[in-house]
């Protein structure tokens, strides 16, 4: 690349799922595509992220189905090659400071499927490389502007600094965006908070649960209130919190399952910065698609990141054939629209809040022994659950209030204040005590 300024058909930002199946897509069609990736190998898993499939029929209005080696999108009909290790996720589990638990399982099909999303990467790159797409790595993409013939993009290699021009742009470089900051996009967003989350990867510990993934509530546990420990497909777990390290140390050091982790080994530390900002609803500035998380206020997750980029690819692929510009505008648009559709918290705003409610519902319970009360009703039952993040504090909820009766005879203030938290969501609260 150095010394070079070509005219591409197509420059892509970041090598994450949506980047490189939207690059490799775009590929495929005969377009002389580039992809700009800031990491050295495109397979390393460098910061805290999702490695789960979420087999939630109806999840960004999708249903993905996991077989015979192939991640199937059923409704957008295509299919992704995977060759990685998987394993299959069948319970999901919140314990109270006590001990009591919240039981949710799904085994037909599994609630989801832990898989190595470096080797996912891996294929698609390798795939990618097949179909002839020029892949740079260990660049950075500073900043992109519209130009009268498409795209202009100043990169950074090995502090040389390199101007690259494209008839259009893909900006898939994730929560954090370089691309979304510098086209001015984040002024017009709201900053809902920022948070550093951090991750171990540990093996050889000791978990009598198989096949589950976890929540952890209360001080008893570590100082961050909340701690996740998901498997992976190789046997190790990955415990993870959004607060400090420290907070992940006292877990395993010090916590009421610390014993879980008396033979454990980290193998691996990773950390992220995550700004949540309200979701871009019109992903499109002149020649410039922001795809995936870029665009979004949460991760749209490995299965939303791949749906988003495949048709990202493929809509720029169509475009670029087009001659007229309003053809071209119109076949762009084409994605604009399956980004409100598919996303529910573009498609409908409040649906942010639930999904925030949903991840901190027990922390909210975790006062005076609310939360120990609450799962010692549910402690013996198994409740049919799911891992869509829009319905987490619905199927929650509504676990807790069978015992509604109960829990309103005996802790009328609880009740109450239950119902009142979840007022200003979109679950409603006559649907869960019917």
């Amino acid at each position: 690349m150095e010394g070079v300024n070509p005219l591409y058909d197509l420059i892509v930002i970041g090598g994450g799922p949506a980047g490189l199946i939207a690059a490799k897509v775009a590929a495929e069609k005969n377009l002389e595509v580039v992809l700009i990736e800031a990491k050295n190998d495109v397979a390393k898993i460098t910061r805290t992220c999702s490695q789960m499939l979420h087999l939630s029929r109806g999840l960004y209005n999708e249903n993905v189905i996991f077989e015979n080696g192939k991640i199937i999108f059923e409704k957008n009909g295509f299919a992704i090659n995977y060759k990685g290790a998987a394993y299959e996720l069948y319970h999901k589990y919140a314990f109270s400071p006590c001990g009591f638990k919240l039981h949710m399982m799904r085994k037909t099909p599994p609630m989801g499927i832990a898989i190595d999303k470096g080797a996912l990467l891996k294929g698609l790159f390798k795939e990618g490389e097949k179909a002839g797409l020029n892949i740079e790595t260990g660049c950075f993409a500073l900043k992109a502007e519209n130009t009268s013939y498409g795209v202009k993009v100043y990169v950074k290699k090995r502090g040389k600094i390199t101007e690259l021009k494209g008839q259009m742009l893909i900006a898939a470089d994730g929560l954090n965006s370089r691309i979304v900051e510098g086209l001015g996009l984040n002024n017009k967003r709201t900053l809902m908070g920022t948070s550093k989350m951090v991750e171990y990867v540990m093996e050889g510990v000791d978990n009598p649960f198989q096949n589950s993934i976890f929540k952890f509530v209360g001080k008893v546990y570590s100082p961050a209130k909340m701690v996740y420990l998901n498997s992976t497909p190789y046997g190790h777990e990955t415990c993870f919190v959004l607060t400090r390290p420290e907070a992940i140390e006292y877990f395993i050091k010090k916590g009421k399952i610390s014993t879980w982790f008396k033979n454990a080994k980290i193998i691996e530390k990773r950390t992220a910065i995550i700004n949540s900002r309200s979701p871009i609803i019109e992903p499109l500035v002149g020649n410039i698609l922001i795809v995936g998380d870029a665009a979004g206020t949460t991760e749209v997750l490995i299965q939303g990141a791949l749906m988003l980029g495949y048709k990202a690819g493929l809509v720029a692929a169509e475009a670029l054939k087009l001659r007229r510009n309003e053809e071209k505008q119109r076949k762009l648009n084409e994605y604009v629209n399956f980004w409100r559709s598919s996303i529910d918290y573009v498609r409908n705003p409040e649906m942010i809040l639930t999904i925030r409610k949903g991840v901190n519902l027990f922390p909210f319970l975790d006062e005076l022994g609310e939360l120990d009360y609450i799962f010692s009703l549910t402690n013996d039952d198994v409740f049919e659950g799911e891992l869509n993040p829009v319905k987490l504090l619905e199927q929650d909820l509504r676990a807790i209030l069978k015992y509604k009766e109960k829990i309103k005879a005996e802790k009328p203030e609880l009740f109450k204040k239950i119902i009142e938290y979840i007022k200003d969501t979109n679950v409603s609260i006559n649907n869960l005590c019917s």
